[in-house]
């Protein structure tokens, strides 16, 4: 027997992570530490301008250092590395995101290549995947680490169930699938052209009475 849906509210659980963020900032604050994001906007993507949006307004809420640096969208790759070696350099930003998707003409992997590791809060950067591939993470990507975070939130444990990861993309289906890889499950990841084409087939065992499904490009 199925037992009753639960609403996962990521809400409350925002709530409860700005509660435990606010410990950590007075923290920091009190070493003489202020922590700050440098977002670095290419284009005028329209999803991209929201985002970007929602977490300056998040930054600024918590007292944090935030700056936004707005480029046209047919900004050469040379302008935007050079832009991003200089943050690399600059003690005032912990974090650097470059908001994705980026213009066709830029290289997106040099992009991300060229942030310093130590400063990728995205987890894109070939050194932080390794780290998450590995068991180490250092930083994940957030939609991901997310999902994480609400199933911990309701104390929703995985070990032993069947996970099913609907996407397989660098952003979110990859990294999901290697964080719920972690624990003792059973995992089926799915590729999106699978899905979207109706022709998803999950064969598990008539045992399997719990489920977990996971949508992600």
């Amino acid at each position: 027997m199925m037992s009753n849906p639960m609403i996962l509210s990521g809400k409350d659980v925002s709530q409860s992570v700005y509660k435990k963020l606010n410990e950590q900032i007075s923290f920091l604050k009190s070493k003489n530490i202020t922590p700050g994001l440098a977002v670095v906007l290419v284009g005028d993507d329209p999803a991209s301008r929201v985002y970007v949006k929602a977490k300056t307004k998040q930054f600024n809420k918590l007292d944090l250092v935030s700056k936004t640096i707005q480029l046209p969208a047919d900004t050469i790759e040379s302008d935007l590395l050079n832009l991003i070696r200089k943050l690399n350099q600059n003690p005032l930003y912990h974090g650097i995101l470059v908001q994705l998707p980026l213009p066709k003409h830029l290289n997106t992997q040099n992009i991300i290549e060229s942030i310093s590791p130590k400063k990728d809060v995205d987890g894109f950067h070939p050194e932080n995947v390794g780290h998450l591939a590995i068991g180490d993470p250092k930083f994940i990507p957030c939609t991901p680490k997310g999902i994480m975070r609400i199933l911990s939130h309701y104390k929703i444990e995985l070990n032993g169930k069947h996970v099913v990861v609907l996407g397989r993309s660098n952003l979110v289906g990859r990294p999901i699938s290697i964080l719920t890889s972690l624990t003792t499950v059973s995992l089926s990841p799915r590729d999106s052209d699978t899905v979207k084409s109706n022709k998803i087939r999950l064969p598990f065992p008539s045992e399997i009475r719990v489920q977990y499904s996971i949508f992600g490009d």
